[in-house]
């Protein structure tokens, strides 16, 4: 089967195992984009994860609305939960120091329940993108690769979101590389989504060439083995 060409082909039928990533110029996009991901995944009837922050959650709420999707009836249903990210954060991390313990209760627990049930499961997460934006850059990755962990032992699709102005323009290159190479498949980044003012333009083409540059980078060294066009 031929790899879906669009993004939101990618988030609505994901591979199972896959660990996505999309880089988003606003949170308008990103909601966007989680919406597609959650809409998949209840037409397939999987139990759908998602962990974000209470603005992130009502963009995506709205959005879905807007695609007619029932989000109550799903949350009724059990089928989509919503858990907050500041708070899961607050519990994982102490002192700047992911807790194992914590993490077992709260994230691998209850995806441990819905494999033992036989449930296809999809997850998002915004903690790592949090973590990110507080400078946080070696716990954000620690936070990826256990979910990539997480992702292959019980087959269930993750997807991740960062907000471009997450990253320090001093670093793109080195930020996005680190980032790339713990997920699986790399959305594209599309000219349209970074519509900006003409003051950013400089910005917004700097980090499209980063982009476009950790791409071949990646690809080149098959650290990636599928990446949409």
């Amino acid at each position: 089967m031929n790899e879906p060409r669009t993004w939101q082909e990618t988030l609505l039928n994901p591979l199972a195992g896959s660990h996505l990533l999309k880089i988003c110029q606003d949170e308008a996009m990103q909601a966007e984009a989680v919406a597609y991901f959650i809409k998949g995944g209840l037409l397939d009837n999987e139990l759908v994860i998602i962990i974000a922050r209470a603005p992130l959650r009502n963009a995506i709420i709205s959005r879905l609305n807007a695609m007619g999707v029932n989000v109550q009836f799903s949350k009724n249903q059990g089928q989509l939960r919503f858990l907050d990210a500041e708070f899961l954060l607050s519990r994982i991390l102490i002192n700047e120091t992911l807790e194992d313990r914590v993490i077992q209760e709260l994230i691998v627990r209850p995806i441990q329940i819905a494999h033992a049930e036989h449930r296809k499961i999809r997850a998002f997460g915004e903690m790592v993108d949090i973590l990110w934006q507080r400078r946080q850059y070696d716990r954000a990755l620690q936070l990826e690769m256990l979910w990539d962990d997480l992702s292959r032992e019980y087959q269930f699709s993750l997807f991740c979101t960062y907000l471009s102005k997450s990253f320090d323009a001093n670093h793109y290159d080195e930020s996005l590389e680190h980032v790339c190479k713990v997920h699986t498949h790399l959305l594209p980044l599309e000219h349209e989504e970074m519509t900006v003012t003409s003051a950013k333009v400089e910005a917004v083409d700097l980090f499209r060439a980063a982009w476009d540059r950790v791409i071949g980078k990646v690809a080149a060294a098959k650290r990636i083995p599928q990446i949409p066009i």
